[in-house]
């Protein structure tokens, strides 16, 4: 069995009083006993409260302003194990996913995140990424212990430390909301390996308190940026024109970005678009 120095559980929350409370109660009951870290994004309702008194258990980050999904970076820098899983404050692991884990990244050094298959609601229906992602068409560039990915779903992950400090994780200007697709275009870029690993399984009760209402919005707000700082000039052209029609407000609110965006701008080598448009295709 695996002990807490092996791996911790990052969960980023906002707002969400009772989903967070059904969480850790889930994650706390698991086998493995994981150290878990709560990053609280400047709630406003009682979750200090109840995270203060019911889990005392729990190292709690209570941070003075929202930073949305880049508040992952700060458990990542604060735990001092090997490997971190990445759950959201309504989704949790199911018991036995960690030892998979910690197996899995001993045998595949190169790997840089396992993708957990994850059923959704009280019903624990698959998610249908789990199928789209068992179906990746990508090459594998190293032997892995699934089907290689060049994308996730933050809420039933499970990552290598080093590996996500080695690109810096989540981008600072994303906020919450489509910004795996960077962090995993950069891992692959610089060596790492994603895979998804169908016997690790995650649960994910979606809460709709919380969520915003421009989320379409921000999430191609989020794809557009990564075109413009990983995509070559072609495919920035299309790519915005494309979003441009379905979604001008998203444009409008990505051209504000611009002048940062050009300072980072770094084009990925054409293995990596051409696996990129494998995906497209």
């Amino acid at each position: 069995m695996e002990t807490p120095e092996t791996i911790t559980i990052v969960v980023v929350t906002r707002n969400r009083r009772d989903d967070i409370a059904r969480t850790l109660t889930n994650l706390l009951s698991l086998p493995e006993r994981p150290a878990v870290i709560v990053i609280d994004n400047a709630s406003t309702d009682e979750t200090p409260e109840l995270l203060s008194s019911q889990f005392p258990q729990i190292r709690c980050i209570r941070l003075s302003q929202n930073l949305g999904a880049v508040a992952r970076n700060i458990g990542v820098k604060l735990a001092t194990t090997r490997l971190v899983a990445f759950c959201d404050d309504d989704s949790w692991f199911l018991p036995g996913t960690i030892s998979t884990a910690c197996r899995v990244f001993d045998a595949h050094p190169r790997l840089a995140l396992a993708q957990a298959q994850i059923f959704v609601g009280p019903n624990h229906r698959p998610d249908p990424n789990n199928q789209v992602m068992a179906g990746s068409p990508l090459p594998a560039r190293h032997s892995g212990p699934g089907p290689a990915l060049l994308g996730f779903i933050a809420c039933g992950v499970v990552v290598r430390r080093t590996a996500f400090l080695d690109v810096g994780g989540f981008h600072s200007r994303y906020g919450t909301y489509g910004e795996e697709r960077l962090l995993a275009i950069d891992w692959v870029n610089n060596g790492w390996q994603l895979a998804y690993v169908d016997s690790m399984v995650a649960h994910h009760y979606p809460s709709m308190s919380g969520r915003q209402s421009n989320r379409n919005h921000i999430c191609a707000r989020n794809d557009l940026w990564t075109v413009w700082l990983r995509r070559p000039g072609a495919v920035v052209a299309r790519k915005t024109f494309g979003t441009c029609v379905r979604n001008p407000r998203a444009v409008a609110m990505a051209v504000k970005g611009i002048p940062w965006v050009w300072r980072e701008r770094q084009v990925i080598p054409q293995w990596l678009e051409a696996q990129l448009r494998l995906l497209e295709a």
